[in-house]
């Protein structure tokens, strides 16, 4: 009897062993986990330009959009939690500066934007120029975490080389949100987090077609009218439009009868006697001439000036009109 009560206590004890020694296990696993336990999430809306104008806005082209995250604490036990967000470090970014991104067009161009913090100004780029936004916090046991930053995309400026049409890009897989969380201090190293989740957004703008104009005044200069003798002068326009914009260039004078300039006497009556007829054309030869309908320039938009040559000629004539200051206005008609 004395050997079977020996034998019944070691299996006993040893039973007991087995337990203690699951127990431990079990701990240590769970404590592992419960480090673990944030659960983070997070989406961006879309940020779209709408209509920009290049040609005649020096003004910086921005728009706002919202950053939003939500995070739970899956413990009893409060955490410090350090949140980061990378933008997309794909070919989109330049290779001169991550910080600047590129909206592709409809005809292979490319427009530049940056993303920044409304709230710190600070510029928001990918993971290869180290320019997250950051966030830190603390939650409460079994709490949640909910936030919004808002973000101002800026276009760069003098983007005036850009084609007409539409421009954007997708920001997506390689835009995330990775985060780090400890019961004891506050992760600070964007680096070492080890969990991420991605979330993406589009970014969006349209180049519309756009011109400005501006033009030289014409001077014939103190002339005397007569026979065989051309009097002759020169002028400029200059025109910007959106790059492969097609423009028509015509003139008006506001003293034509019967599809001929006039230039009038400033203190005459306005009769005939007191006009000189004039003509404009498109070349120096004077061959082409330029005025509306069927006498306009065609030309298209670089971006860029563009100047255009204007040449008067008061014809060779034996006319007599009175002496002094003879003028006319001509309106300048782009249209595009």
């Amino acid at each position: 009897m004395m050997i079977s009560m020996i034998s019944l206590r070691y299996t006993v004890a040893c039973v007991v062993l087995s337990l203690l020694a699951m127990l431990m296990t079990g701990f240590t696993q769970n404590s592992y986990v419960y480090a673990e336990d944030v659960t983070c999430t997070s989406n961006m809306t879309d940020m779209n330009f709408g209509e920009v104008d290049f040609i005649n806005s020096s003004t910086t082209k921005t728009t706002n959009g919202t950053l939003k995250y939500n995070c739970i604490n899956h413990t009893v036990v409060a955490q410090y939690l350090h949140l980061c967000f990378y933008l997309d470090n794909d070919a989109t970014s330049l290779p001169s500066s991550a910080a600047w991104y590129q909206m592709r067009g409809d005809a292979g161009a490319s427009m530049t934007v940056q993303f920044q913090d409304v709230a710190s100004r600070e510029v928001w780029g990918g993971l290869a120029s180290q320019l997250p936004i950051s966030v830190m916090a603390s939650m409460a046991g079994n709490g949640t975490l909910n936030g919004n930053i808002s973000i101002r995309g800026m276009l760069a400026d003098n983007q005036t080389q850009l084609k007409f049409g539409n421009y954007s890009t997708v920001f997506s897989m390689g835009t995330r949100l990775s985060w780090s969380n400890s019961p004891m201090v506050m992760p600070d190293l964007c680096t070492d987090h080890i969990r991420n989740q991605a979330f993406g957004f589009t970014s969006l703008a349209v180049v519309k077609k756009s011109c400005a104009v501006s033009a030289q005044d014409m001077d014939f200069g103190r002339v005397t009218l007569q026979p065989g003798k051309n009097i002759d002068a020169v002028s400029e326009i200059r025109v910007r439009c959106t790059s492969d914009a097609e423009y028509t260039v015509s003139l008006r004078s506001i003293n034509a009868r019967d599809g001929q300039f006039h230039m009038v006497l400033t203190n005459g009556d306005g009769s005939i006697k007191d006009q000189i007829p004039y003509t404009l054309y498109q070349d120096p030869g004077r061959t082409l001439p330029w005025g509306d309908a069927d006498k306009q320039k065609l030309d298209r938009g670089s971006g860029g000036e563009q100047r255009h040559g204007v040449y008067g000629r008061v014809v060779a004539q034996d006319i007599s009109v009175p002496s002094g200051l003879y003028q006319d206005t001509v309106i300048v008609r782009l249209s595009y």
